[in-house]
């Protein structure tokens, strides 16, 4: 993994490659690779500040809705999943870097 969100240009660079294939995040573009075919995903559209809002609005009509239903584990929706996964994702990569060796990721981490 490689970000950048400092410096004068934004750069993120993600890749993953397992036993089935590779997936692969460059500058918007999201690549999957299995089975010796290859899918392109364009998302750089959405990672433009003028986007944001989007984002933003989503989030907070999420978020007020289970207020108002008097749900605030709702509140949360699948975002704090989300974060534990990356985050479990993180870590790992930080010990294989720490070790100079590959680390499985195990389904569901």
């Amino acid at each position: 993994m490689f970000f950048t969100w400092a410096a004068r240009a934004r750069e993120n660079r993600i890749r993953f490659v397992g036993d089935a294939g590779a997936i692969e995040w460059t500058g918007g573009e999201l690549r999957l690779e299995r089975a010796a075919a290859v899918e392109r995903f364009d998302y750089s559209a959405e990672l433009e500040k003028t986007a944001y809002h989007r984002w933003f609005t989503g989030l907070f009509e999420g978020f007020v809705a289970a207020l108002d239903r008097g749900d605030p584990a709702a509140a949360a929706g699948p975002f704090l999943e989300d974060i534990r996964r990356v985050a479990s994702v993180v870590e790992h990569a930080y010990l294989a870097a720490r070790n100079g060796t590959t680390v499985a990721i195990a389904d569901g981490a």
